[in-house]
């Protein structure tokens, strides 16, 4: 008979592989931990090489790619608790007026992978935490699907408060909130970032281009592999682009291992 434990792993398993069939997987690649498991050995696969950003045309830049999110800086680099002290008193732009609860962000220090979305939507704020709701549901399968769990993973957005009626918060909101942002990219130091959403993605890379045009791709953000890929909300309204989305999170799982 198999007991409860077992019966709670196998059905993660068909979670997961239910999750890949949805995604468009038709093989499973033999990653090093597969491989373990399956008491065999293989060469590790070698570093993946990391094409840098490319840069707009000064003559040529929007409103997004001026707001290139800057370097984090090491002098300034505080512990996560203290960043979010100063997060949660911030009163520097119109957007903690109307703000419920703000969303700094979560996730261990250590953390190997840093997801940037754009912005807080209401399920966030009530939550007082990134990637909430149904969103997040499906974000919790695609990590399990390259072996993460959601708390294994540094979650935080563009801006930290919810703009009223969801709109897109303007330049000026964005701008206030790049350096904190640039602070706790600079104390969890991760092995590589993902934004997941077109402003998270055309803020750090300076690109104005369709998310379309250079996700899938990794980028460099002053020295840290940097991959633009799409927001788990997107995929619940486009689901044919889950396989392009699948092709994202076996990039990550390869500078991850």
């Amino acid at each position: 008979m198999i007991n409860h434990e077992t019966q709670k792993l196998l059905k993660k398993a068909r979670d997961i592989l239910s999750f890949q069939k949805d995604m468009g997987v038709t093989e499973i690649a033999l990653t090093p931990e597969i491989d373990k498991f399956l008491g065999q050995t293989i060469p590790k696969l070698p570093p993946m090489p990391i094409k840098p950003a490319r840069q707009s045309n000064p003559k040529k830049s929007t409103q997004v790619a001026s707001l290139f999110c800057p370097a984090p800086d090491s002098a300034k680099k505080l512990p996560l608790l203290e960043i979010y002290q100063e997060i949660e008193g911030c009163t520097k732009c119109p957007l903690h007026k109307e703000c419920k609860k703000i969303v700094p962000g979560c996730g261990p220090a250590e953390a190997k992978l840093f997801i940037i979305e754009d912005q807080p939507t209401a399920a966030e704020e009530k939550s007082g935490s990134p990637f909430a709701g149904e969103a997040g549901e499906l974000f919790a399968k695609m990590m399990q699907a390259i072996g993460l769990e959601r708390q294994d993973i540094y979650l935080t957005s563009i801006v930290k408060c919810r703009p009223a009626a969801d709109k897109p918060p303007n330049s000026d909101d964005i701008r206030t909130c790049l350096t904190y942002l640039a602070r706790q990219i600079a104390a969890v130091n991760p092995v590589i970032i993902c934004t997941m959403g077109p402003l998270a993605a055309q803020v750090l890379t300076g690109n104005n281009q369709s998310l379309f045009r250079f996700r899938g791709k990794l980028h460099d953000f002053h020295g840290t592999p940097l991959l633009p890929s799409f927001h788990p909300r997107f995929l619940l309204k486009n689901s044919e682009m889950k396989k392009g989305s699948w092709a994202d999170l076996q990039l990550i799982q390869k500078k991850i291992c």
